[in-house]
C-alpha cells in the first residue's frame, strides 16, 4: 500500500533546487509490460533530478539496458510502430488544445495561425470553431 508524503522539491541525488526534471525510476517502455495493478501507480515510479544529474543517470540506464539486452537476447531498441494515420490525430489533438486553452490567445500569434491552419485543413473549413476544436480535444470529432 502507498501512502501520501511530504515531498522534497530537490534533486534526488545532489539536492540541488535548480533546474528540475521528473525521472521516471522505471523507463515507460518496461513498465507498458507490467499488470495493471502496477501501473496504476505510475505516480510512486517518479523522482526529481536536476539536468546534469539526469543526464548522468541516462547514460548509465542506457549502458545497463545494452547489457541487459545482450545478456537476454532482446533488442535494445523498442518496438512502437506509430501509423501516419496515428501521429496525424496526434498532431491534431495536439493542436486543438493549444486553441482551446484560453481560446489560444496566450499563443504567439505565429503559432496561433499555423494551429489554425492545421485544424482548418481538417475540418475543411475557413473558420473552424472553438468548439468543433474542443470537441475534437475530448475525441468526439
Amino acid at each position: 500500500m502507498y501512502h501520501p508524503c511530504v515531498m522534497d522539491v530537490s534533486c534526488v541525488i545532489c539536492g540541488t533546487t535548480e533546474n528540475l526534471l521528473k525521472h521516471h525510476i522505471i523507463p515507460l517502455f518496461y513498465r507498458a509490460h507490467f499488470p495493471m495493478k502496477l501501473k496504476s501507480h505510475s505516480s510512486h515510479d517518479i523522482v526529481l533530478v536536476c539536468g546534469v544529474c539526469h543526464q548522468k543517470t541516462c547514460a548509465e540506464y542506457d549502458r545497463f539496458r545494452h547489457e541487459l539486452a545482450l545478456e537476454i537476447g532482446v533488442s535494445v531498441q523498442p518496438k512502437m510502430m506509430i501509423t501516419d494515420q496515428q501521429r496525424y490525430i496526434k498532431k491534431m489533438k495536439s493542436s486543438a488544445v493549444a486553441l482551446v486553452r484560453g481560446g489560444g490567445a496566450t499563443l504567439p500569434e505565429k503559432r496561433r495561425h499555423e494551429l489554425m491552419a492545421h485544424m482548418k485543413m481538417h475540418f475543411k473549413k475557413e473558420n473552424p470553431t472553438i468548439g468543433k476544436c474542443d470537441a475534437l480535444c475530448c475525441g468526439s470529432v
